[in-house]
């Protein structure tokens, strides 16, 4: 089984980026194997920075085969993707992975609290989170960061 690249590349630790978040596709064609034919074929696109960006299309049109094809989760691809003009196959995937997000159409949460689901890398303070949830009206149906949450199940 090939393994995934490397999760750090030489330069990562003193690179900053993404600082504007610049996305662009240049005829990417991706395939989940070899021998199957490709679920996304040469994709063109440009997310200036700052844009936000909804993903729509049928069953199968390959909304899911771009978002993991940006994150490398699958890297059998050809052509080009940036961010910020900076190949992603430049850099290690826990820079890649952890400086980009999506919002899936199926929530989830992972088990544990509240706070560790809003902020997995423990990147911000309790006061931080709580602003953001505050900006976002959210607030009132957060008692408290530290509330344990399940999967439903």
């Amino acid at each position: 089984m090939k393994t995934e690249d490397e999760l750090e590349k030489p330069g990562d630790e003193t690179l900053d980026w993404p600082t504007k978040g610049a996305i662009k596709f240049e005829n990417v064609t991706m395939r989940y194997r070899e021998n199957l034919e490709p679920s996304v074929h040469n994709l063109s696109f440009e997310v200036k920075a700052g844009m936000k960006v909804g993903i729509v299309g049928r069953t199968g049109a390959g909304k899911s085969s771009i978002l993991q094809t940006l994150f490398r989760l699958i890297d059998r691809y050809e052509g080009t993707i940036t961010i910020d003009d900076k190949d992603i196959r430049d850099v290690g995937l826990h820079l890649l992975r952890k400086n980009i997000a999506y919002i899936p159409q199926t929530p989830f949460i992972m088990q544990g609290t509240i706070r560790e689901n809003l902020d997995p890398f423990h990147r911000f303070e309790d006061a931080q989170i709580c602003a953001m949830l505050e900006s976002v009206r959210l607030h009132e149906y957060i008692p408290r960061l530290s509330e344990e949450v399940t999967d439903g199940n």
